[in-house]
C-alpha cells in the first residue's frame, strides 16, 4: 500500500534530497506487489496463516530458496548487512553481531537508560535511513539511485508491475490474523444470533436480524493489537460486515494479549471488575499499582501504551460502511446464504527446497 509520511518527533531528521519511497514519486507503484516473495527457511514463514496469506490474499508464489545459500538472496542478504552495520551496530546500547562484537563495549550506555532510543523514535530513524537508501546512488545501477533506476525500467518495460486489484484494496483485514467461529444464538429465548471471541459477544444489526445464520460459520479477521472490532466474511467469502465487542468491551482500545491477561488475573482472583465497569481501566489500574515494584507490569503498560497509539485507523460505524440491506424475511436470509462463491484465488504455487 502507499507509503504514509510520518511525523517524526526527531527535530532535525529528514531525508536527504532525492530520497523517498516508490509510491511518494512513481503513482504506479503504490499499490505494486510481488510476484515472488523470497524468505529464509525459518519455521514462522512456513505457518499456514502466512502461506495462505500471500498466495491466497497477496497472490504472489512463496519461495523459500535453498538451505544455507545465501547467495541465492544476494540482494537482500546485502541490504540488510548495510542496514546492521551503518545504523544499527552504531545506536546506543546495540548488542552487536555476537556477545564479543567490539560494538557492544562502545555502545554501551550503563546505567544512562535515559540514552536508549524509544521505539517510535527508533521507526522515525529506520524510517529515513531507508528513504535516504533509496536516494543514494549505487555502482551496481550504473551510479542511478534506487528510486531512478524504478523509473527508468518501469518507463522502459510496460506491464512490468503487478498491482493488487482495486476490490482487494478496501480489504487489507485479510492480512490480519483470522479464526473461523460458529454463530450463536436461540429465537425460542430471545437470544439474537451473534458470535463468541476470546470470552466475549460480538454483533451487529446486519448479523443480529439474520435469523436463519444461527448454527452457520464466519471467518473473522482481527488486529491483534486493538480486538474491540471483527471483520466478518460468510465462508463462501462474501462480506458480511463489521462486527463489535460488547459493552463495556467496545469502549477502550486493548490487544488480545491484554484481553488474555485480564480473564487470566480474574480467574486468579487478582483482579475484580464491578458489572458495567472498564474491564481495561481496571486491569490499567492493577498494572500502575504492580509497576511500583515490577519491571514487567511497567513494561506491560509501556506496551499497551504503544499499541493504543498504533493500533488501526478508526473504523466507519458498524452496519453503515460494511453492511448489507437489512433482512426482514426467512426468504431473503437464505437468498443471502445462497451467493455465488467467488472464483479460486490467483496463485497457490509454493516452490520449497530441502
Amino acid at each position: 500500500m502507499p507509503h504514509t509520511a510520518r511525523a517524526s518527533k526527531i527535530p532535525a531528521l529528514e531525508v536527504r534530497p532525492g530520497g523517498g519511497f516508490p509510491s511518494d514519486g512513481i503513482p504506479a507503484t503504490a499499490w505494486a506487489c510481488w510476484g515472488t516473495f523470497r524468505f529464509d527457511a525459518a519455521k514462522a514463514h512456513f505457518a499456514k496463516a502466512t502461506l495462505e496469506r500471500l498466495t491466497q490474499v497477496i497472490g504472489c508464489t512463496a519461495d523459500n530458496g535453498p538451505l544455507g545459500q545465501k547467495n541465492e538472496r544476494a540482494l537482500i542478504e546485502r541490504f540488510f548487512d548495510q542496514l546492521a552495520s551503518h545504523f544499527a551496530h552504531r545506536l546506543p546500547a546495540t548488542t552487536g553481531a555476537d556477545p564479543r562484537a567490539v560494538e557492544r563495549v562502545l555502545n554501551d550506555v550503563g546505567e544512562k537508560a535515559s540514552l536508549m532510543m524509544t521505539l517510535d523514535e527508533l521507526e522515525d530513524v529506520i524510517d529515513v535511513v531507508l528513504a535516504n537508501y533509496n536516494g543514494e546512488p549505487h555502482g551496481g545501477l550504473g551510479g542511478r539511485t534506487p528510486l531512478e533506476a524504478m523509473h527508468f525500467l518501469l518507463e522502459k518495460q510496460d506491464g512490468l508491475l503487478r498491482t493488487l486489484p482495486v476490490a482487494r484494496r478496501s480489504a487489507l483485514c485479510l492480512l490480519q490474523e483470522a479464526r473461523v467461529v460458529t454463530i450463536r444464538g436461540n429465537l425460542s429465548r430471545g437470544d439474537r444470533p451473534h458470535i463468541n471471541f476470546e470470552h466475549v459477544r460480538y454483533d451487529s444489526r446486519v448479523l443480529s436480524g439474520i435469523a436463519g445464520l444461527v448454527g452457520k460459520q464466519l471467518r473473522i479477521y482481527f488486529n491483534v493489537k486493538d480486538i474491540r472490532h471483527l471483520h466478518a466474511f460468510h465462508m463462501d467469502g462474501s462480506e458480511l460486515g463489521v462486527l463489535t465487542a460488547a459493552r463495556p468491551w467496545c469502549f477502550t482500545p486493548h490487544s488480545l494479549r491484554v484481553r488474555q491477561e485480564i480473564f487470566s488475573l480474574i480467574h486468579q482472583r487478582k483482579l475484580s471488575v464491578r458489572e458495567g465497569c472498564d474491564p481495561v481501566g481496571a486491569w490499567f489500574a492493577y498494572k500502575k499499582e504492580q509497576a511500583r515494584s515490577h519491571t514487567r507490569d511497567a513494561n506491560d503498560l509501556a506496551r499497551m501504551l504503544t499499541d493504543r497509539a498504533k493500533s488501526h485507523q478508526a473504523l466507519p460505524p458498524p452496519d453503515v460502511a460494511h453492511a448489507a440491506p437489512a433482512v426482514k424475511s426467512e426468504v431473503s436470509a437464505a437468498e443471502t446464504l445462497a451467493r455465488k462463491a467467488p472464483d479460486a484465488p490467483w496463485l497457490t504455487q509454493i516452490f520449497t527446497f530441502g
